[in-house]
Parts: structure tokens; sequence; C-alpha cells
């Protein structure tokens, strides 16, 4: 926060040159900082503009000293800095000189940096707190008062969907599996389920827990609980789940078949027959699809004593690879404000 005084202190020996940059500091915006030396130490203290864009300099000054912190409140307009030896803080007035355009990081003109280059043959820990406080102790204002709490419902808050930066131009699900093997329910552990975008299903009882959910529009189809891998289950997995679904499956207590169900993983996308003996729990993220499979799919597992605990996934929905219908090309915003960006030069 702009307009307040803050201490730097350190938990080994002081560095010996320091780069302070003034990022996201209007005009006039300014800190107070002290930074802890060893009370020996001489300084050499400059400032700069930064150009990032062709990497050059400018208006490079030098600090000087003054006798107090008072002296040096009343300076705000001069390069000064001011180290208390008794003490050991070297204080400095932070104070933006230039604007800058919108919210650009920096000026209009650069980076307005303050470089403190610091000479001590001491190889102390500067931690200066002890002498700092209550020396330097103020009593906290509030240069904005906090308004009151809000104790209503927050309405139309959030966004619409899940948003990555990355791809906002997707939609995600979102989804957990919480597996527990026996040892893990006698140490006390009793919560297991499978979580899609927020709605959870319990897994109440040992056994299999399988949700499916459609690929394209996000929707849970089914959630079968299966208390073992038996015919019934195997005939779920080959022919009961439906075409383009993603598939999660989640595990309690001891229920026999573990290691049996990995053959039917494949065509859920595991890349092969897994190793599953003398596995106690497993988590299972897959789709059912006819080509290729995403690289999202995994399968994990626990032995002995291990667990998985929660695990989470966003998956992403509605992709044409697994054969969702497409409405046309995704509409890329990133790619509209390049365009618009081109076309002002």
């Amino acid at each position: 926060m702009m307009a307040k005084s803050y201490t730097f202190h350190w938990d080994g020996v002081a560095p010996k040159e320091i780069v302070l940059s003034l990022i996201n500091f209007d005009k006039d915006d300014w800190a107070l900082v002290g930074l802890c030396y060893p009370t020996g130490t001489t300084f050499q203290v400059r400032s700069d503009i930064n150009d990032r864009q062709s990497n050059t300099f400018t208006e490079t000054e030098d600090y000087g000293p003054v006798s107090s912190l008072a002296e040096l409140q009343k300076r705000t307009q001069e390069r000064k800095y001011f180290f208390d030896r008794s003490v050991g803080l070297l204080w400095l007035d932070l104070r933006a000189r230039h604007g800058r355009e919108g919210h650009s990081y920096c000026s209009a003109l650069g980076c307005e940096r303050v470089i403190i280059t610091a000479y001590t043959a001491s190889k102390q820990t500067c931690d200066c707190t002890a002498k700092a406080y209550p020396t330097y102790r103020q009593t906290p204002t509030a240069v904005v008062p906090m308004p009151a709490p809000n104790a209503k419902p927050c309405e139309q808050c959030g966004a619409s969907k899940l948003i990555f930066s990355s791809d906002p131009w997707n939609s995600y699900l979102q989804t957990e599996i919480k597996s527990l093997s026996s040892k893990e329910e006698q140490s006390g552990d009793l919560q297991s389920y499978i979580t899609v975008n927020g709605k959870r299903f319990p897994l109440a009882q040992s056994g299999f827990l399988l949700v499916t959910v459609d690929a394209c529009s996000g929707q849970v189809t089914k959630s079968p609980l299966f208390p073992n891998l038996d015919s019934k289950m195997e005939q779920y997995l080959k022919t009961g789940i439906p075409a383009r679904s993603i598939v999660l499956i989640g595990t309690r207590g001891s229920p026999s078949g573990i290691a049996s169900i990995a053959q039917y993983l494949v065509p859920l996308g595991a890349a092969k027959v897994a190793d599953l003996q003398k596995k106690v729990s497993l988590a299972f993220f897959g789709l059912r699809s006819g080509s290729s499979y995403p690289p999202w799919i995994t399968l994990l597992s626990a032995q002995g004593e291990e667990g998985l605990g929660v695990q989470e996934r966003y998956l992403p929905l509605a992709l044409e690879e697994y054969g969702c219908p497409q409405a046309g090309p995704p509409k890329r915003k990133d790619l509209d404000l390049l365009r618009k960006a081109l076309n002002q030069k």
C-alpha cells in the first residue's frame, strides 16, 4: 500500500546491492522504507530510470545523507537517505517523480529505480526487529476507512464459468475423487466421495463408485455403486457407459477386484493394463472415446498404509476430439484484441 512505512529485515547477511523498482506507482505516490544493515555500513545510493524496451538508463542521480528521519521526511522532493546507526536501519523515501499511462507498471519514461550498494565486512544476520521496535512503532491508521460489512448474499457475483487464462474459450469440469483404504477408515477418516462441479456423490460403503459425465454438456448421467468387481460391474464397464463420457472411479474399504479392474480401464484411456496387485485404493479419471484419448487421463493407486488424499482435476469439456459437435470455431478474444491492436498501427 502507498503512503505507508515499511521495514525490511534479513534472515542472513544483508545483500550488498538492492534495486528497488517503483512498480504501479502513480506520480507522487510514496512509501517510506527502512532496510536493516550492520551499524558500520557505508552506502552509495543512486536513482535512475530504466527503459526496459531499449534497455537504456537515464536521469541518474546520487542520494545524499541527512541526519534524522524527521529531516528526511521534510525533504521528500530531494534525493536523500538517513541511516540510523543506533538501530541499523537505512531509511529512504521512495517517491514517483513521473506519471504512468493507464495501468502500466512503470512511468511513461520507464521504470523509476533506487539502487543501494552497501559496503561492510560484517557477516552478521541483519534482523533489526528488536531495536527497530518500539523505536519506530507507529499506531496504524486507515487512509480509507473500511466499509461496514455486508451480510446480504451477493447476487450475480463471480464468473459464469470456470476460466483458465491459457484457453479462456474452453469450459472446464471441476472434479474431485477421495478414495479411502480400510487402513484410512480405521484411522478415523470416514469421508469418501466423488465431486463434480461442487455436487458431491458420497461413497458411504465399501465398493467402487463410478460417476459418468457427458463430456459435451458436463451433465452427470450415472453414478452407480458396486460392492465388488462382479459380473454386473464388468458388464457395466463394457457396455453400460455411454460414448463421449468422462468416467470417474473411486474406491472405499477393501472391495474385491481392485487388481482385476485394470483391464477394463484400457478402453477408458489407460495406457496399458496396470499392475494393481497389492493396491488398497485407486482413483481414475478416464474417457469413453472412440478415437484418441486426452492427456489428462490419470490412474492413481495406493499401497500398504499410503493414502491418495483428495485428487482434483479440471477437465476440459466439449472438445472436438471427444466427438462433440462444434458450433463453429471458438471465439478467441485474445486474437481479436491482437487484430485490433495491429489495425490501429
